[in-house]
């Protein structure tokens, strides 16, 4: 009976790589990536060379099968790696932390309320801090020009919690003070 390697077998493969990703406390540099997919080419040459030498064709779908299973690990590896590493690039910079900012956007998408709670999708369009944030309610500087949200490590999107304000609706234009 002759084996044939599904989409089963390459998915799994796939898998596996993503797994041991998540199983990092760490995320590698990306770099390392480079450094270890190098190393895991010259690893599937060698199996190659070898492949080719042999005459027994029921071993040569092992060394195929062998090979795909290494490269499919290594692409989902990979994948998820560099996914989670461009994930934790759009978070908000730490010195924003803790500090009040005033953000103008747009509502995108349709709000979502619960009981006092209003959640709710905002692109932001311009953002600018707050003087004096971090210690109680001050004026808003009229001197601090608003910057582009694409400058910076600033998100153009984000998610709001609004609890016990008016009520928002989808594609609306508001100036927001945000903490």
């Amino acid at each position: 009976m002759e084996f044939r390697a599904g989409m089963f077998i390459y998915a799994l493969a796939f898998l596996l790589g993503t797994l041991m990703a998540q199983q990092l406390s760490v995320l590698p540099e990306p770099w390392s990536l480079f450094v270890i997919s190098v190393a895991a080419g010259m690893f599937c040459l060698l199996v190659y060379r070898i492949y080719t030498r042999q005459s027994d064709q029921k071993l040569k779908s092992y060394y195929t099968l062998t090979i795909s299973f290494i490269i499919l690990i290594l692409i989902g590896f990979n994948y998820s790696v560099l996914y989670a590493v461009s994930a934790l690039d759009s978070r908000l910079d730490k010195s924003y932390i803790g500090k009040s900012l005033i953000i103008r956007g747009q509502v995108s998408g349709l709000p979502s309320t619960s009981s006092k709670v209003q959640r709710f999708e905002f692109e932001i369009e311009s953002y600018r801090l707050k003087e004096g944030s971090g210690s109680g309610d001050h004026e808003v500087n009229p001197d601090v020009s608003l910057v582009a949200s694409s400058s910076g490590n600033f998100p153009q999107k984000v998610r709001l919690s609004w609890y016990y304000g008016e009520t928002v609706n989808a594609g609306e234009t508001w100036q927001l003070e945000v903490r």
